[in-house]
């Protein structure tokens, strides 16, 4: 049983009447309770009229605070039933009834006059009545084990040292390897460089905070305690900390709300709606879920006065203003040596001179503390504040995409998370590159203990000098930590303060890590940890009730610890056995805990969830000191108003998706974001706001029907003019309410004999990229050709080559139009007619893209293009140029079949093939699909495609618009066979599109090293996946990539069927939606 110190502010109890006259007595010995007739409640009351868990008890000066959790009998004072939820205070004296259990509080004794202070180091006795049963615990323990007796006797032997000026134990050799380190890449034959003693766990000491540490001021830089200070949570005591980085998956959560596309982080628990902290731990608290940097306060409350400064030397990379959202952003490049380069965001800029003197700087250098704009509210923004993120260029390619984000603050293992979800996606880890050091990595000696000094500060444009620490952080006895195994020690934020107890100081994190690297919760033998505090810098707090907290991975309660304070020396120290968390927590001597407000919205929805409708929005905010006001914002914090009651919200036009490249909230047509934010009598404030985002589509209402655009059609009487079969054009320019008949596919496209191959073992002369036997087996060892084809203009149709491409890659260029990436293998094109050579090509060919180095990269191919932009080609690989034979005709590029294969085989090693494996082919659907009988792909107003499943061939054939707005589809046809272009397969993939150029046309798709959405179409059924090129073993041990591989929701590989596929690429706004059974709509917004 942990040590529990009774301060005077506890030493009352409570006095319960059950409903047949007995008494129970129940002495108040912490400050929070939970209380009902579950076994594990702190006090257990016995009646079918009380709960399992009925309420919590919360010690407030004279009294209780006493919330009921939703019970079935409910909880009362006097005649008043209680709110769920609702804290209320019950002063000493008075009594309330659980229930039919009615509970009163005497009035305590008086309280003693606390010991004063002598200046000197101060050891705080248990009580008595503490001591008691910590002796009748521990002679049971005799009794019961030896091993007990020698864990009681380190725990006595080390409450003597808690009085010590020093650890006696030696201290152990600091690592400069782990988790949160980045090993520089080392020249050959350079030395490996050895690691002082005492050196802390920052190899990549460049960032500082961007901004002034004590606020008020313009100063950059500061002290090492102004740092811990600014990075605790914001909650009135000085941390600026707004939102944390999420380790599950920072790439923005994915709306429960069906209007409201993109983000890629889980919604389901407990993935969404919680908050993995760098430190290890799970938070359900902080804000928010799939968040992927760090968002910092204002010092003045709503004001757009704070300074930024470039967080570190660096390149001026971009300035500019977010063309979705508003948002003014600046963005830092810095070079690392050794290591690589990094890029600093700063989103959400005021307008203001400062900014404007930074446009039009890209390419400049730029110092540590420039003057680069000031914190604001620009963009889809929950009110002013900075979002600051930090991502490192890991393919060293120059981009810098949102999967490549990293947390400035590393990532501590422990047993609840041991490595970094976000590295096993990436393989990339997180590294502390704050100049100011809060933590060491140790090796644990062969004696299992040893001593750990907080780390000397000497970062800072303040000029601190190295000090040489007066104190250890930790003091372990031999037996204590694992032999051979690791220590993570790290200063961090303290948790939110509450009704009883409120932190006086920065926090702590210790983690350990066995031999064999795996997390231990629990010590040989207990230890001492000590953290910084400064008794003058202890506000709202009653001195007497100070002590260190312990809270274990995995647990929300926070346990006190027996604890020594010497404000003599700014030092708290304390007695654990357990890994896990700390802080020094003390009795607040007044409510610094601001109101709570919820958001709660009604009105219609259709079948999917979605509003249609205008909807209703109540506000509810709860305090026990009473609630002054509740504000509420519809703009993003630019304007807000107070509230008096439910408010209305109407239609604003037809949802837009949202991008989720960057930060992002409501603003555009039909999206909405409502920001909450109450003051409670005392003037505490509830910051950041709460928020909550909506969206509302009229198309929705099942009663008017609109065209594809949005607009209200002309008819609204369903028409269908939707008859492959009848002829070759498509009209489907009415209405989307309609009913077309499918087609069967309940045996589409069974083979005779089932085949069934891969993901990493083919048979011999099998194709991985089909699953189907080679024709020509002397070609598998070539390296694939990708051939740029063009389909803009639309006289470049019908391309000619494409029906022979196991895959071919449809990507967005800008301007609406798309361009087809055409990979070439195995069975390259024949020639048609030898007497007419010229017919037998494959074309028509155009410049290169971006995209296609990482497409030849995983496909280890080679790429054919008619030359490219010269910052574009200086990106791209091993290639040929293949130039028109008409200067006047853009379509005039084409490369005879035999001339393909001949540049396959120069462009190959046979003695190194190409590894193509790693999908699965089964000609037999999985259970689970969709029916899918129609893809609509709606690039752009003059671009759009159809792909219909034909159940006899078993394959889908594609159709395409003529760019001219009529809706009228033709079949897509290859000018070298004349047949339809038909495709086994059809995958719409999503990948992060990046604009490189301000006329739009330099566009990116991030594709190495990531995770992300599809859905493959096949058989007439479509299912939802995930594709992924993140390394595995082979990658890992071979230092080669393979093909994108697609996977179910649960990691295992997904069937494509025998064939080729199609891949169309769209951004992460596209939505996908079935707008008639087994019709499917892909819409592509352009970026």
């Amino acid at each position: 049983m942990e040590p529990t110190l009774i301060s005077a502010k506890f030493n009352f109890f409570i006095e319960v009447l059950m409903p047949d006259g007995s008494k129970k007595v129940f002495p108040i010995t912490k400050s929070s309770l939970s209380v009902g007739r579950a076994p594990d409640n702190d006090i257990v009351i016995d009646d079918p009229s009380v709960s399992r868990q009925h309420a919590t008890f919360h010690v407030k000066a004279g009294g209780l605070v006493v919330t009921d959790l939703g019970s079935s009998n409910g909880t009362f004072i006097g005649d008043q039933r209680l709110p769920a939820k609702a804290p209320k205070k019950v002063n000493a004296g008075d009594h309330f009834r659980l229930g039919d259990v009615r509970i009163s509080i005497p009035k305590p004794p008086e309280k003693q006059e606390p010991q004063k202070r002598s200046g000197k180091k101060l050891f705080r006795p248990l009580s008595g009545v503490v001591i008691a049963g910590l002796l009748l615990a521990i002679a049971s323990m005799i009794v019961i084990t030896g091993a007990v007796a020698i864990y009681i006797t380190g725990r006595i032997r080390l409450s003597e040292q808690l009085n010590a000026s020093a650890c006696q134990q030696p201290p152990m050799v600091l690592l400069m390897s782990g988790g949160q380190v980045i090993q520089p890449q080392l020249a050959p034959g350079e030395p490996v460089p050895t690691q002082p003693a005492g050196r802390p766990i920052v190899s990549m000491a460049f960032l500082d905070l961007p901004f002034p540490y004590d606020g008020g001021n313009e100063n950059f830089g500061g002290t090492l305690d102004q740092f811990l200070l600014a990075n605790q949570r914001n909650a009135g005591q000085g941390g600026r900390i707004n939102s944390f980085f999420d380790h599950y998956l920072p790439l923005y959560p994915a709306s429960k709300d069906p209007d409201i596309p993109g983000g890629q982080e889980p919604a389901e628990s407990p993935i969404g709606d919680n908050v993995l902290l760098f430190d290890g731990s799970l938070s359900e608290f902080d804000a928010y879920s799939g968040h992927p940097g760090y968002d910092y306060s204002t010092y003045e409350y709503r004001t757009p006065s704070t300074p930024l400064f470039a967080a570190a030397d660096g390149v001026i990379y971009a300035v500019g203003e977010h063309s979705a959202s508003g948002a003014l952003f600046v963005k830092i490049v810095h070079n690392v040596p050794g290591v690589g380069d990094f890029l600093t965001v700063y989103w959400h800029l005021h307008p203001d001179r400062y900014f404007e003197a930074m446009l039009g700087r890209e390419g400049e250098p730029i110092t540590a503390g420039t003057r680069i704009g000031t914190m604001g509210n620009t963009g889809f923004s929950t009110g002013h504040h900075l979002h600051f993120e930090v991502r490192f260029d890991v393919n060293q390619d120059g981009q810098f995409p949102l999967s490549e984000v990293i947390d400035p603050f590393g990532y501590i293992p422990s047993p609840l998370y041991p490595s970094d979800p976000w590295f096993e996606r990436t393989y990339f880890p997180s590294s502390y590159l704050w100049i100011h050091p809060l933590g060491v990595i140790a090796e644990v000696p062969e004696s299992g203990g040893g001593s750990i000094d907080q780390p000397n500060d000497t970062g800072g444009a303040m000029g601190a000098e190295a000090v040489t620490p007066d104190r250890n952080v930790l003091c372990a006895q031999p037996g204590s930590l694992p032999p051979g195994g690791q220590v993570y020690w790290s200063l961090g934020p303290g948790p939110r303060p509450t009704y009883d107890l409120a932190s006086a100081s920065t926090g702590c994190v210790l983690s350990v890590l066995d031999a064999q690297g795996v997390p231990v919760e629990r010590l040989g033998d207990p230890l001492i940890v000590s953290i910084p505090y400064d008794e003058e810098n202890v506000q709202n707090i009653d001195p007497d009730t100070l002590q260190i907290y312990w809270q274990e991975y995995g647990s929300d309660t926070w346990k006190p610890l027996e604890t020594h304070l010497d404000p003599e020396n700014n030092t708290a120290s304390a007695i654990t056995d357990r890994t896990g968390r700390c802080a020094l927590l003390g009795y607040p001597t007044t409510d610094i805990v601001p109101p709570e407000t919820r958001i709660e919205v009604a009105g219609a929805t259709a079948a999917d969830g979605a509003w249609y409708q205008a909807i209703t929005v109540t506000l509810e905010s709860t305090d026990p000191s009473g609630v002054q006001k509740v504000e509420y914002s519809l703009d993003g914090g630019t304007t807000w108003d107070l509230y008096t009651g439910p408010f209305t919200i109407e239609p604003a036009g037809v949802p837009k998706p949202i991008t989720m490249n960057e930060e992002f909230f409501g603003g555009l047509p039909g999206n909405f974001l409502i920001l909450a934010t109450a003051t409670d009598s005392l003037g505490n404030i509830e910051n950041p706001p709460v928020f909550k985002q909506i969206s509302i589509n009229p198309t929705k209402d099942p009663l008017i029907a609109f065209n594809p655009d949005g607009a209200l059609a002309a008819d609204p009487t369903p028409i269908i003019k939707h008859s492959r079969m009848e002829t070759t054009t498509v009209n489907i320019t009415q209405t989307l309410i309609v009913t077309p008949t499918l087609p069967d596919s309940s045996d589409a496209g069974l083979e005779d004999n089932t085949i069934r191959v891969g993901p990493d073992d083919f048979p011999e002369g099998t194709d991985p990229l089909t699953g189907l036997p080679c024709d020509d087996q002397s070609t598998l060892t070539y390296s694939p050709g990708l051939v740029s084809v063009t389909n803009f203009p639309v006289t470049a149709r019908p391309q000619a080559g494409i029906s022979y491409s196991p895959y071919v890659f449809e990507m967005y260029i800008g301007e609406g139009m798309t361009r087809f990436l055409a990979l070439f293998h195995c069975d390259f094109p024949k020639e048609v007619d030898p007497s007419n050579p010229e017919d037998s090509v494959v074309g028509p060919i155009r410049s290169g893209r971006l995209p296609y180095e990482s497409i030849r990269k995983l496909y280890s191919g080679f790429l054919v293009m008619a030359s490219a932009d010269p910052r574009v080609g200086a990106l791209l690989g091993t290639s040929a140029t293949i130039f028109g034979s008409d200067e006047n005709d853009v379509n005039s590029a084409l490369i005879d079949v035999s001339q393909l294969r001949s540049i396959a085989e120069v462009n190959s090693d046979a003695a190194a093939p190409p590894n193509l494996t790693g999908n699965l082919f089964d000609s037999m659907p999985p259970p689970g699909g969709k029916p899918a009988s129609t893809l609509w792909v709606f690039y752009n107003y003059l671009n759009q495609i159809q792909w219909m499943f034909d159940p006899t061939g078993g394959y889908y054939l594609r159709y395409q618009d003529n760019a001219d707005g009529s809706g009228e589809f033709y079949p897509s046809t290859d000018r070298l066979n004349g047949e339809q272009l038909a495709f086994e397969n059809v995958i719409v993939l999503y990948g992060e599109h990046s604009v490189l150029n301000s006329e739009r046309t330099m566009i990116d798709i991030n594709l190495l090293y990531n995770t992300n959405t599809a859905y493959i179409f096949r058989d007439g059924q479509m299912f939802p996946v995930l594709w992924t090129t993140v390394g595995g073993d082979y990658e890992r041990t071979t230092g080669r990539m393979r093909p994108i591989r697609f996977t179910d929701y649960q990691g295992n590989p997904f069937p494509l069927k025998p064939g080729s596929t199609w891949v169309e690429m769209v951004d992460l706004t596209t939505t996908l939606q079935e707008i008639a059974a087994g019709y499917w709509k892909v819409r592509f917004y352009a970026p």
